[in-house]
């Protein structure tokens, strides 16, 4: 890695939760064990314990009229969208306004 770090991957699984709240997809790494980690450029060393998570991302979620409004406070207009059969997943293809 660019830090030089020691994560050993084989010990860590995806963890996912839908905050409803944020209204989002929360991504973890879980440790399956207790594990030390060096990270010698960040002058770093991490104990993790099992079962401890490390937030990796998060996957907001917009309702299409939510798309929409920001899309025109950013001078942008919704030219297609392709979503999937229960519109859980989309695509939106915007352009500038003139």
């Amino acid at each position: 890695s660019e830090l030089d770090a020691n994560f050993d991957i084989n010990k860590f699984v995806h963890h996912a939760v839908y905050n409803k709240n944020q209204n989002r997809i929360e991504m973890y790494l879980r440790s399956l064990e207790k594990q030390i980690v060096n990270i010698p450029k960040a002058d770093l060393v991490l104990e993790i314990k099992k079962d401890e998570l490390i937030h990796t991302e998060n996957s907001f979620k917009f309702t299409i009229s939510q798309i929409k409004e920001m899309s025109a406070m950013s001078n942008f207009q919704i030219q297609d969208m392709w979503c999937d059969e229960k519109r859980y997943f989309g695509l939106v293809l915007l352009s500038k306004n003139n």
